[in-house]
């Protein structure tokens, strides 16, 4: 590991002391932005769940709005055929 360290640090033209302290702060900063990105991650998922419920809702609402409006002739409607076979029952 030494001598692998060592001939990487002389290709990048630097110590083996300069070397091996770039890598280490290196190494803190990539784990302090993988736990920036793993953040990040699950804020977008737990909007992106959220959004699914919003759009979910929305086309739950457009299901049952149509339905609300002609719900009062739906029922007029079948109590008008009710009444026609009673009628017709009595007859």
């Amino acid at each position: 590991m030494h001598r692998k360290l060592a001939t990487d640090a002389k290709e990048n033209q630097a110590s083996l002391n300069q070397y091996v302290n770039y890598l280490l702060a290196t190494n803190f900063h990539l784990e302090k932005q993988d736990k920036q990105f793993e953040t990040i991650i699950n804020e977008l998922y737990g909007m992106s769940e959220a959004m699914w419920n919003i759009s979910y809702s929305f086309i739950d609402t457009e299901i049952e709005e149509p339905y609300e409006d002609i719900k009062e002739e739906i029922e007029m409607l079948e109590k008008e055929n009710k009444e026609q076979y009673i009628t017709l029952k009595a007859a």
